[in-house]
């Protein structure tokens, strides 16, 4: 449960209900024809359980991934349900820490699990509407809405402050694009962590040249990560291609197996 104490530039009216939810539940189950999601009905869609699952292992996924350049992914990198995987061949510069999973039942379960995490987050109260520029401002822990497209001008910074509270969590429902600029910054500070930021988003993502992201991006378009740009979470697209150039993906963590002689595996 988030508790969230909204922006400091002023009071949190009380939570309301996310206005695009209802609409974006149908836009991405028509966009995700060809993805399974067993078990889902549409009761379980008003407020399923936030958990990433299988996705949590992965850094990218895609219905097709394209890179150029070193990029440099530490988690999984899933192509579903499509095949075509560009830039990550033998002999190329980008390197996967984690394992590289095509159209396999891997992925798909990484995507479907995707898809339940994201309509979950869309469909959580709000707390706060956010302005359409976010640079500049200094936010803290909740749930803010957007109808129209945010944007971040280039060189500006985002700081997310999560106030030393424990499980300080911020999610930014977005219905419609998300762009930011050049060498743009999401900063965290006070105990805000990477890994509880979430920015489930209706529309297209582009994310500048040497920005550097934060969080959990899931949307039902296009994922476009700009040149030298390092991310600290994940880029999912559910039901359409990512581009990636000379990134760095610093998070997830990919699963370890150590092997004890004699006894046994953890």
């Amino acid at each position: 449960m988030v508790h969230p104490a909204g922006p400091t530039t002023g009071s949190v009216a009380a939570p309301r209900r996310s206005r695009w939810a209802k609409a974006a539940a149908t836009t991405v189950l028509l966009a995700l024809g060809a993805l399974s999601l067993p078990g889902l009905s549409p009761s379980a869609q008003a407020a399923p359980a936030i958990t990433l699952g299988a996705a949590r292992t992965y850094s990218v996924i895609g219905t097709a991934v394209t890179s150029t350049g070193a990029t440099n992914l530490r988690g999984n990198l899933g192509v579903t349900p499509g095949t075509a995987l560009t830039g990550f061949a033998n002999g190329s510069d980008a390197v996967v820490g984690g394992a590289i999973h095509i159209a396999d039942p891997h992925a798909a379960q990484a995507a479907s699990d995707a898809m339940v995490a994201y309509l979950a987050l869309l469909a959580l109260p709000s707390d706060a509407p956010i302005t359409t520029t976010l640079g500049g401002q200094t936010l803290t822990p909740g749930v803010y809405d957007s109808v129209a497209a945010l944007t971040m001008p280039a060189n500006t910074v985002l700081t997310l402050d999560g106030q030393h509270q424990p499980g300080a969590t911020f999610v930014f429902q977005m219905g419609a694009a998300l762009t930011l600029g050049a060498s743009t910054t999401i900063r965290l500070i006070n105990g805000a962590d990477a890994s509880r930021v979430f920015w489930p988003v209706v529309g297209a993502v582009t994310i500048g040249a040497s920005a550097t992201f934060v969080g959990t991006i899931f949307n039902v378009a296009a994922i476009t990560v700009g040149a030298d740009t390092t991310v600290r979470g994940r880029v999912l697209s559910l039901g359409f291609p990512v581009t990636l150039s000379n990134n760095v993906f610093t998070s997830p963590t990919p699963p370890i197996t150590v092997s004890f002689s004699g006894g046994p595996t953890a």
